[in-house]
């Protein structure tokens, strides 16, 4: 996510597309969580 993140603020997608791609990071954070929880 760190390698991707400045490649994506290099291309400036709409706010669309970001809304979708901060959904994806929490939804990512929330499975490592529950990885490490388990």
């Amino acid at each position: 996510l760190l390698i991707l993140q400045p490649q994506l603020q290099q291309k400036q997608p709409p706010p669309q597309q970001q809304q979708q791609q901060q959904q994806q990071q929490q939804q990512q954070q929330q499975l490592e969580r529950q990885l490490l929880l388990s």
